[in-house]
């Protein structure tokens, strides 16, 4: 990959770009013995929770990395898999812990309504 140069003070130097990571939820679409993704639609966390316990449906994180020079330089997916996100991307990144809570707690918490009756209380 050629470095990007800039001109500073009369002398060509490479630029460095900070690199940034940006996570979204997905929800993916799929079919066939191989789960092939058909469509993708971009979520909340608790919608990804949710499309992954039904049928043709999976849910997941996508963590993006890059720069602003570059574009999207790496892609990794973590799936929720039995109401538990994996713990680590495609990629070969540890997922944050902040996401694992999350689905840990949305995963708790379906558990208590579906098992026993809950009411809110003011």
């Amino acid at each position: 990959m050629p470095t990007i140069m800039t001109l500073v003070e009369g002398a060509i130097v490479p630029v460095n770009y900070p690199t940034t990571v940006h996570y979204e939820w997905w929800i993916e679409e799929v079919e066939g013995e191989y789960e092939d993704s058909i469509d993708c639609y971009e979520g909340s966390c608790q919608a990804a929770q949710e499309a992954a316990g039904k049928d043709n449906f999976r849910g997941c994180l996508r963590r993006h990395s890059g720069n602003e020079a570059e574009g999207i330089l790496d892609t990794g997916y973590a799936y929720i898999i039995d109401g538990v996100l994996d713990a680590e991307f495609c990629s070969g990144h540890k997922v944050p812990k902040r996401f694992l809570a999350k689905i840990e707690a949305l995963t708790h918490e379906q558990f208590l309504k579906d098992h026993f009756e809950i009411r809110i209380v003011k």
